[in-house]
């Protein structure tokens, strides 16, 4: 018997009640965090997730960059040493939530080596995480 992965996804209330987000923004962040529970951050490329979500790579580029300048995830571009070219982009919890994930790190040099299209990294500054004690639900 074939036993397959089976990951939860998150949404804090922070995330779920942000009137700035739209539902598939905050659909996506749940998204992210499922594939965070493996090692700690997701690599998945806006491809992957414009084929789950049958949209185009450019509107799940639009929800990771409100995600993103909301301080809920960030993108990091990791490449080799050797290799200056960007190889792979890194979607981390940010914020109170990333306490809770399994753990953080980067990714392993296997996991570099399989490269990306290069439409698919979508590079986003790192902004803070608005906080708890200012959120109120609606």
């Amino acid at each position: 018997m074939e036993v397959k992965k089976s990951y939860y996804a998150v949404i804090p209330a922070s995330v779920r009640y942000d009137d700035k987000l739209t539902a598939h923004a905050k659909l996506l962040y749940g998204e992210i965090t499922a594939l965070c529970n493996e090692k700690g951050y997701c690599w998945a490329t806006n491809d992957y997730f414009s084929r789950l979500y049958s949209v185009s790579k450019r509107t799940v580029s639009t929800w990771i960059k409100a995600l993103c300048e909301a301080g809920y995830i960030s993108a990091e571009l990791v490449s080799t040493p050797v290799n200056p070219k960007i190889k792979i982009r890194c979607l981390k919890i940010e914020g109170i939530f990333q306490n809770l994930m399994m753990r953080t790190s980067n990714p392993s040099q296997k996991e570099i080596n399989n490269s990306v299209e290069e439409d698919d990294i979508n590079p986003v500054k790192k902004t803070s995480i608005p906080h708890e004690e200012n959120f109120s639900p609606p």
